[in-house]
């Protein structure tokens, strides 16, 4: 393809037909020269006979074909003025805020995308040298491990915070590295919640499930996810509660959950019969894991957000500006 007919198609050409059209060598080498390299667009254009807005359009394309990715330092995320109030306020160890997207969500929800790049770095940076990791379960602890890039070698083992199963695997077979992930992931072979507290006492009575307990709350890194309290929540969209039973205990004062286990705003853990059919580590056990990421943004998270930090559940809070301005007022 000669450099007149890319120029071409780049002058008003439709983008359907430009991404079906344009040589993928030449979208690498654009790619490396303006990312790698340091080269200006105009530099670019001079080289390749194009216009400037031409490799302008190619760089961005090249960005939506998956050539190029574009991360933002945690470094930086945590000089936000509103990140280190709330770190002042609630005690936390670091606090990353996410920028505000162009619009916002209208059920006060989050562009968990935008979140769980964010949180991979994260996770990338506080994993260096960890040995055993545990993870909690939803969308946000998912979509972090789906944007994982450059996780540490040193990792020889994953946990389930957990009963559960098929959310947990669903979430890792979504992970980048997956296969790797695969080989050294142990889920808690039990769902989240029995059908009785007696079958639930039983079972964690059983040699599997204690041993799988005691590994999770030795862990030296946990990635966990806020649960809301409306029809919203993971819970909810998991089918593991109806929206029935989540308007319930929110008429009981919940403000959100950790780990299937429900709180107030002033994250005091309720007293209410699901707790004791549940099956996984007590929050007690989870604050004494070295360090604990929390995933959650949006405004709808807002109550629950505000929870796990007044009982000291999270050592590490990646959210999104609106959240973050709300926990600062």
């Amino acid at each position: 393809m000669s450099r007149n007919t890319i120029s071409n198609q780049l002058r008003g050409t439709a983008v359907n037909r430009i991404h079906n059209t344009v040589d993928e060598d030449l979208l690498i080498r654009i790619a490396w020269w303006y990312h790698i390299d340091g080269l200006t667009q105009n530099a670019i254009a001079s080289r390749l006979k194009l216009s400037r807005p031409s490799v302008g359009r190619l760089l961005d394309l090249a960005r939506s074909r998956g050539i190029t990715e574009v991360r933002v330092s945690p470094e930086y995320l945590r000089r936000y003025e509103v990140a280190q109030q709330i770190k002042e306020r609630f005690g936390l160890r670091d606090v990353m805020v996410v920028p505000s997207p162009s619009s916002r969500r209208d059920d006060g929800g989050t562009d968990l995308n935008r979140l769980g790049k964010a949180a991979a770095c994260v996770v990338e940076e506080y994993a260096t040298n960890v040995e055993n990791l545990a993870i909690g379960w939803g969308d946000a602890v998912a979509t972090t491990f789906a944007n994982l890039e450059n996780f540490d070698s040193s990792l020889k083992t994953v946990v389930s915070l957990t009963g559960g199963v098929s959310v947990y695997a669903m979430a890792m077979a979504g992970a980048r590295g997956g296969g790797d992930f695969a080989q050294i992931t142990r889920f808690l072979p039990a769902p989240l919640y029995l059908h009785s507290a007696e079958l639930a006492e039983a079972l964690v009575k059983e040699d599997a499930i204690s041993k799988h307990l005691s590994l999770a709350s030795q862990a030296d890194l946990a990635v966990i996810g806020v649960g809301g309290n409306t029809s919203t929540a993971s819970l909810v969209t998991q089918h593991i509660l109806t929206e029935s039973e989540i308007k319930e205990i929110r008429a009981s004062g919940a403000a959100g959950d950790i780990l299937g286990v429900f709180f107030d705003q002033q994250g005091e853990t309720l007293d209410i019969p699901l707790h004791h059919s549940r099956i996984g580590i007590a929050l007690d056990d989870l604050r004494k894991i070295p360090t604990v990421i929390g995933v959650a943004g949006g405004a709808a998270k807002v109550p629950s957000i505000l929870g796990a930090l007044r009982g000291h559940y999270l050592d590490v809070l990646v959210t999104d500006m609106e959240a973050a301005q709300a926990l600062e007022a």
